[in-house]
């Protein structure tokens, strides 16, 4: 494979070139400890795949494409195969040459003034490949001395002064252009978001001086007067903040005719609406969504604010801002013009999918309706029909290929404002964008084992605190769930009943998550998801001493006639993305959940409300449901023909994963995960049991002396095809470390066999 990859690399190089296949950048005779220095340069070599964390190299996977093709041909498969590949990248001395200037070019720019660039050209034994060395002798780096401030107009003074404490140029810091540029946007943002409107970049300047010796440099920043003209001569005015005169809003625009079906002017708080009659939005909804308004200085911040809030309503699919500056008025008035596009008022959507959950394979689908605007103030009411069929295997029933059946409906209203509760409402600012959602569903599932109907009413808030910040309470979270059928053999041959019967949820949530990975350009990015969650306790509150029926086989309440649930639940998944180079990437995720039930809830929590572990997106060495709790043997899990779903209240895990590209959209991935769930040590009411029943349970609960020996560890390689809107995914898992064998047969990695592989085929990333 190897020779036959390095031979077809010089198919294309002409006699006496060289194939160029590597660039080094070095510091002063040293490794360079700045890799964006190699992105300067101008000629680089065909990209490669190479062994994960080594220099060896594997394949050029987009020269091999090349050279199997035919660059003769204009037509036809090996042209295609030409146009996707990648030609041989030739050893030219002028791009050479250039590509030395702008290393010394980068190095001045982060301070080094004195800088000089030596390369190197390595040919092999028969010259027919090439590796460049680019030397740089760094000298001294020059460090900011001081910074001085030349600004003639009084309102760019104050705004400047202002916001100057927040500056990172600072005394002692290593001279940087890059530095220098960040100052400048952002005192350019600063000045827009002030009353500035448009104000030109351009003229905020830097003048440096290296004179005051000693590798110090003092930096001077200009701001520039506003140009002004008369007739062909020019001159220099003072900075006057712009104040935003009038707003006019027109919902009913069309930019494919450039033109309005609004008739009507009605004036709101100051804004004009150009309306329908009769009003199709009402100027309240959309009064709500602008940030800013007649009277206020201009903000660039509150513009680009409100564009995101009309977007993101889903009521209009085109938002338009413009300003006019008013010819004659001296206080620099401005017109304000917000021109939108609805979207059809019904729209219908149709999802299909594979899936595999616990390793049994099936398909699902969505079919949802949306009807816009249904009470004018931007509500969007939907309601979705979703279906599944899924093949899972049982020995009593292989005639029957999909046994496995789900269907449900959802109904639901989406409010672009709080809801229910004003008091709420008005602490949360526009900014935020505050939305509820009310709904209500009825899903059926029937298995081999049992039938269940879950009955479904909840109340929704979210708001975005940033950028970065989302905060969601899901007030009321009322599930009724009802089995009216389960097989008595299957409930039985359960170690854990966990969850299995009739009971009320009647629960809140708050979540919150922090997401920088789409706003930072920084190497490292995080995710953070958590939520706690409560259920029963009002009902218990309202039951008091007894006011609800009671079971007298489980001592439990009930409300409608089934036993309501009590419990609390917290998790946590935090993750972490480091690129290492632009298309390497380390990726790690750790993840940690608990669910404590008590008082009408004595022995479990619900089985929804419950942790799961294996599965596409977990722990890939292990189908869904098929691992844990602790080191419960697993030949359980199918005993007397049944297929036993494993979950539990408290659940660890960690996931890595290393990704790399292979070739185009086509990725891979080598990744390790560990981890396993656990019930608590308690009084399970196992008075009925014999001694080794007991026992067994007592193999799936958390102690804190042996829970790190039940931790199960799998590896394994992943395939990826990026289509950009999804991913398909192909994830093979082999199991390392297997608590559920007997003690000392844990270790079950015997080699890469493809029968000792857990297949995960999934749609996107599994975190």
């Amino acid at each position: 494979m190897f020779f036959l990859t390095s031979c077809n690399a010089l198919k294309n190089v002409p006699k006496g070139k060289q194939l160029l296949t590597n660039n080094t950048v070095k510091e002063n005779n040293k490794s360079a400890k700045d890799a964006t220095a190699k992105d300067v340069i101008r000629q680089k070599p065909n990209r490669v795949v190479k062994i994960p964390f080594t220099k060896a190299i594997l394949w050029r996977p987009y020269l091999m494409l090349y050279n199997w093709g035919d660059p003769n041909k204009e037509k036809g498969f090996k042209h295609w195969l030409t146009k996707i590949g990648e030609p041989p990248s030739i050893l030219d001395s002028a791009q050479t040459l250039k590509s030395a200037a702008k290393i010394g070019q980068y190095y001045f720019n982060k301070g080094y003034f004195l800088n000089e660039v030596e390369f190197i050209t390595t040919l092999n034994k028969d010259s027919t490949k090439a590796q460049v060395t680019y030397n740089v002798f760094t000298g001294p780096q020059y460090y900011l001395n001081k910074v001085d401030y030349i600004i003639n107009s009084p309102g760019i003074v104050d705004v400047v002064n202002k916001v100057k404490a927040e500056s990172k140029l600072e005394t002692g810091t290593p001279f940087t252009t890059a530095a220098l540029e960040d100052e400048r946007n952002r005192l350019v943002a600063a000045l827009r978001n002030n009353g500035y409107y448009a104000f030109p970049k351009t003229l905020v300047r830097y003048e440096a001086d290296t004179s005051v010796g000693n590798h110090c440099v003092n930096v001077t920043l200009l701001v520039g007067d506003q140009p002004a003209s008369i007739g062909d001569s020019i001159y220099y005015i003072e900075h006057i903040p712009y104040q935003i005169k009038n707003l006019y809003v027109d919902p009913n625009f069309s930019f494919k005719t450039n033109k309005s079906s609004g008739s009507d002017s009605v004036v709101f708080k100051s804004v004009t609406f150009k309306q329908h009659d009769p009003v199709i939005y009402k100027t309240r909804f959309l009064e709500s969504q602008i940030h800013f308004k007649p009277g206020e200085i201009y903000n660039e911040q509150k513009v680009k604010e409100t564009y995101k809030h009309l977007s993101g309503n889903r009521v209009f699919q085109v938002a338009d801002i413009s300003f006019e500056k008013i010819k004659g008025d001296t206080t620099n008035g401005l017109n304000a013009y917000i021109r939108l596009e609805p979207y059809l008022k019904n729209t219908f959507s149709a999802e299909l999918e594979g899936t595999n959950t616990a390793g049994n394979y099936g398909i699902a689908g969505v079919l949802t309706l949306a009807s816009r605007n249904v009470f004018k103030g931007g509500e969007i009411f939907d309601i979705s029909l979703r279906g599944g069929l899924e093949a899972q295997f049982n020995i009593d029933d292989d005639d029957n290929v999909f046994n496995t059946k789900q269907i449900g409906t959802e109904i639901g209203i989406n409010f672009p404002r709080f809801i229910l509760i004003p008091s709420f409402s008005q602490r949360i600012p526009k900014r935020m964008e505050p939305k509820s959602r009310i709904y209500t569903s009825l899903d059926y599932q029937t298995r081999v084992e049992f039938e269940r109907v879950i009955v479904s009413l909840g109340l929704l808030y979210n708001w975005k605190e940033s950028a970065t910040k989302t905060h969601q309470i899901n007030l009321l979270d009322l599930n009724y769930v009802y089995l009216p059928r389960i097989d008595q053999s299957y409930l039985e041959s359960l170690e854990f009943k966990t969850g299995f019967q009739d009971n009320l949820i009647m629960a809140m949530r708050y979540t919150f998550v922090f997401d920088n990975q789409k706003l930072t350009k920084q190497r490292k990015r995080n995710f953070l998801r958590t939520s706690i969650e409560t259920s029963g306790n009002l009902l218990a509150t309202i039951n008091g001493k007894g006011n609800f029926n009671q079971d007298t086989a489980s001592d439990q309440y009930l409300v409608l006639g089934v036993p309501f649930s009590q419990y609390v639940k917290l998790d946590v998944d935090y993750r972490i993305y480091l690129n290492i180079t632009k298309d390497h990437q380390f990726v790690s995720r750790y993840f940690a959940g608990i669910t404590y039930n008590y008082g009408n809830s004595p022995y479990f929590a619900p089985f929804e409300k419950s942790f799961l572990a294996g599965g596409s997106n977990d722990m890939r060495g292990w189908n869904a449901y098929r691992l844990g709790p602790g080191n419960f043997p697993k030949y359980l899990y199918t005993a007397n023909n049944t297929s036993y779903a494993a979950v539990a209240p408290i659940k660890l895990m960690v996931n890595l994963e290393y990704r790399f590209p292979i070739i185009k959209d086509f990725r891979g991935a080598f990744f390790l995960d560990m981890g396993n769930i656990w019930i608590w040590d308690r009084d399970y009411g196992t008075d009925g049991l014999s001694a080794v029943e007991r026992a067994l349970i007592q193999q799936g609960v958390f102690k804190f002396d042996q829970f790190y020996k039940q931790i199960a560890v799998n590896t394994g390689i992943g395939f990826r095809y990026d289509f950009g809107f999804f991913a398909f995914r192909l994830d093979l898992g082999m199991k390392i470390w297997d608590p559920s064998e007997p003690e000392n047969q844990r270790y079950v990695l015997n080699g890469l066999k493809w029968n000792n592989m857990v297949y995960n085929i999934a749609i996107g990333y599994p975190f």
